[in-house]
């Protein structure tokens, strides 16, 4: 009987992989100093303790697993820290596999950083705030665009009246 490998619940914004280079023994089980900027807090641990929030990259999509899009960025984080290796190993400039490769990652820690992730969150939320309060600006052209997204097929209740939109805006 094979068993079925666990879900990975503990998302890390930056690799294990990329901070174990900072440790003092370049493994993940190494050690090294954390400061925390905001709380001047300064702190020995290992890379599995840092950056890291429980489910923070889960997708909920049936039929497939919650830790998709973690187990997709694993990937990357594989590829560039080889890709590392091959740097401090050759002490030359990477060529273009790797370098693009390293520039991935650091473009993949920046959109999954917290606070980025916030700023977007924040971003999306006052479209939605905007774009609902131009709908219930006029009946006319509520009943324009509802009647635009029957007609595309999208799942709406009829039940959805202009005063009932407005009142949730």
């Amino acid at each position: 009987m094979t068993r079925k490998k666990p879900i990975a619940r503990r998302h890390h914004y930056i690799s294990q992989s990329y901070l174990a280079r900072f440790t003092d023994n370049d493994t993940k089980k190494g050690k090294f100093f954390v400061s925390e900027v905001d709380t001047v807090h300064v702190f020995q641990t290992t890379p599995s303790k840092v950056a890291v929030i429980y489910d923070f990259n889960r997708i909920d999509i049936d039929g497939c697993p919650s830790d998709i899009a973690e187990k997709a960025f694993s990937q990357l984080e594989s590829d560039a820290k080889n890709a590392i290796s091959n740097i401090v190993i050759t002490k030359k400039f990477p060529n273009d596999e790797d370098y693009n490769t390293i520039v991935n990652l650091i473009c993949l820690f920046k959109v999954r950083h917290p606070a980025t992730r916030q700023m977007f969150n924040n971003a999306r939320e006052q479209a939605i705030h905007k774009i609902g309060d131009i709908l219930v600006s006029d009946e006319k052209l509520f009943n324009h665009h509802f009647q635009k997204m029957k007609e595309e097929n999208k799942k709406i209740k009829d039940s959805i009246s202009f005063k009932k939109f407005k009142s949730f805006v």
